[in-house]
């Protein structure tokens, strides 16, 4: 009877038992379930982020322009995934990084490193010809492109637009400098 006892207790703590595994892969499905928008919403985040930036980014060197008469831009290179904040503080001078309002340069933002996974996936400059990475705002509000040095202006010959990935599309149009 010892014998048949222990023999009992060596196969009660060998293994789980059914119950258990199915009670642990149940738990673990409705974890998953759980957790799998999370996942999606960040990306979703990060995307509508961007969107914002940028918009934000676009908005405030229309801005810009428009108080102080400087021509202002907006850099995005959607190749190397950068976008960059521009002013011509005076004329004939070079484009250089904008500065706020303490003096303090603009940073400029690598878009892996603050939106991992995110990407500009389509950017038409509305003009033809000038650097085609650069949205450049006149005293007005109106949209215009530059060549690299910053001189020669030319208006848009059509709406710009930059797509950001899962977010959808800003709009730069022509007439009316206007951002949607």
């Amino acid at each position: 009877m010892i014998k048949l006892s222990r023999l009992h207790t060596a196969r009660r703590t060998s293994g789980f038992t059914l119950v258990e595994l199915l009670g642990t892969i149940t738990l673990m499905a409705i974890l998953a379930v759980v957790a799998a928008p999370s996942v999606t919403s960040l990306s979703d985040l990060r995307e509508s982020g961007l969107k914002g930036e940028l918009h934000r980014r676009l908005v405030l060197a229309r801005s810009f322009a428009m108080a102080t008469g400087d021509p202002v831009g907006v850099r995005i290179d959607a190749n190397a995934g950068v976008i960059e904040s521009l002013e011509i503080p005076f004329p004939g001078f070079p484009p250089q990084t904008m500065t706020d309002a303490n003096s303090a340069d603009d940073v400029e933002l690598v878009i892996a490193s603050q939106y991992p996974g995110v990407t500009i996936t389509r950017f038409i400059n509305g003009a033809l010809g000038g650097d085609q990475t650069v949205i450049w705002f006149d005293r007005f509000g109106s949209p215009q492109v530059r060549d690299a040095d910053g001189l020669n202006a030319a208006p848009f010959t059509s709406d710009a637009e930059v797509e950001v990935e899962g977010a959808g599309v800003i709009r730069i149009y022509r007439l009316s400098g206007l951002i949607e």
